[in-house]
């Protein structure tokens, strides 16, 4: 009889886990779901930045961007998590690149030239 008992408790059992494993997968996949990263842009990088050369980078708060006071005329080229590649109005491309929060990197592809910028 014992054997009997101990069959019908393993069934319920097994019964119950089976019922209870689809629960537990859905709660497992919405944990595991990853919330997308937004691409990188001008309003992220809002303020003044200053290179070792004494170059100061400027991004006010409309999105333009000006390299020792002057303003450079961009638009928007492609945007990743941390980098932002632009356009000047002859068609270079400037890359920026977000380190950290208070380090970018800046390549101007018509220059030939990198900068390392830090947050003011």
């Amino acid at each position: 009889m014992n054997i009997k008992m101990v069959r019908k408790q393993l069934f319920v059992l097994f019964s119950l886990f089976i019922g209870i494993m689809p629960l537990l997968t859905k709660i497992s996949s919405k944990k595991s779901k990853t919330i997308p990263l937004k691409p990188l842009s001008l309003f992220d990088l809002i303020g003044e930045w200053v290179a070792e050369e004494e170059t100061v980078l400027k991004i006010d708060d409309q999105g333009a961007v000006y390299l020792n006071t002057v303003p450079i005329a961009l638009h928007n080229v492609e945007a990743q998590q941390n980098m932002i590649t632009l356009q000047d109005r002859f068609g270079y491309n400037i890359t920026i690149t977000k380190s950290d929060d208070t380090t970018l990197s800046f390549y101007d592809e018509a220059e030939d030239t990198s900068f390392l910028f830090h947050k003011k």
